[in-house]
């Protein structure tokens, strides 16, 4: 792969995260959030007004899936939130793109 990790192969922004990456390979390139980060700020499809979950604070709300939450705590990967109108509490990954409500 070092062939090709230059700027003319990648932009900087995304060549940073992905060396710290390549030199300590997971068995999932989904395992590092700020490659995930980099990467995605590249993509042309991306809504702009969607973050990642693990990016709001403890008690703000958000919606996914059409469906209002409240971020309530962080666990290792997951973070637990609770459904406004029913009260409810799921495990929903950190890296779900939300959308945050103001």
């Amino acid at each position: 792969m070092y062939p090709v990790f230059t700027t003319e192969v990648f932009p900087l922004d995304i060549l940073l995260p992905l060396g710290k990456y390549m030199r300590n390979p997971k068995a999932s390139t989904g395992s590092d959030h700020q490659l995930i980060k980099a990467i995605r700020a590249f993509d042309s499809n991306r809504d702009e007004s969607l973050i990642f979950l693990m990016d709001l604070k403890v008690g703000e709300q958000f919606i996914l899936q059409q469906r209002t939450f409240v971020k309530k705590e962080s666990r290792r990967t997951r973070v637990l939130c609770e459904e406004v109108p029913s009260g409810s509490r799921y495990l929903i990954s950190g890296r779900a793109e939300v959308l945050p409500i103001e």
